[in-house]
C-alpha cells in the first residue's frame, strides 16, 4: 500500500518548495528542524531514533498507572517537565546523544538515563547520563539499605 501525499498548495516555508502535507514546512526541512543540533542530520523519524525508547519508558514511569515501576516514579509524584512532554524532540536537543558504550557483558548499554536529584522532576536541569554502576550510587534508600544498616550495627 502506498502512501497518499495531498498538494496542499502551499510553499514551504523555509526552502520554498511545494509541501504535500499539512505543515508550514516541506518533509525534508521537517526532519532537519526536528534533529536539532545535535541530529541535524536524523530523517528516520522518531520513532527510529535511538531515544525515542528511553523517552516513552520515562513517560510511562511518570504518567501511566500500569506501569510496572509507576509507583516508585508517578505514584511518589515524580514527574516529566512540560518541555519534554510536548515534544519528544525537546527531549533529544536537551539529552544529547547517549554516549557510546556497553557493559562488561556486551548486552547493555553502558550510559542510562539518571536524575541528579531522586526526588526532582525529570527535566534538562535535573538528568544526566551516567554509568549504570554511578546511577545504582543514586538510588534512594530501600527497605533492603534499612535492614543492612540495621545488620551493621548489630554486628
Amino acid at each position: 500500500m502506498s502512501r497518499v501525499y495531498i498538494d496542499t498548495g502551499v510553499v514551504c516555508s523555509e526552502c520554498g518548495k511545494r509541501k504535500w502535507r499539512y505543515s508550514t514546512r516541506c518533509k525534508t526541512c521537517e526532519n532537519q528542524h526536528r534533529g536539532g543540533v545535535e541530529n541535524g542530520r536524523w530523517a528516520g523519524g522518531k520513532f527510529e531514533h535511538p531515544l525515542y525508547e528511553i523517552y516513552t519508558d520515562m513517560l510511562g514511569r511518570c504518567r501511566r498507572p500500569t506501569h510496572k515501576r509507576y509507583a516508585s516514579y508517578g505514584g511518589r509524584g515524580i514527574y516529566v517537565c512540560d518541555r519534554w512532554l510536548a515534544d519528544f524532540w525537546n527531549f533529544v536537543n536537551d539529552m544529547g546523544p547517549r554516549p557510546a558504550g556497553r557493559t562488561s557483558s556486551g548486552k547493555r548499554p553502558a550510559y542510562v538515563l539518571d536524575r541528579t536529584n531522586n526526588d526532582g522532576p525529570y527535566s534538562p536541569e535535573n538528568c544526566r547520563w551516567v554509568t549504570q554502576s554511578e546511577s545504582v550510587k543514586n538510588r534512594r534508600d530501600s527497605a533492603y539499605d534499612g535492614w543492612r544498616k540495621q545488620w551493621e550495627r548489630n554486628k
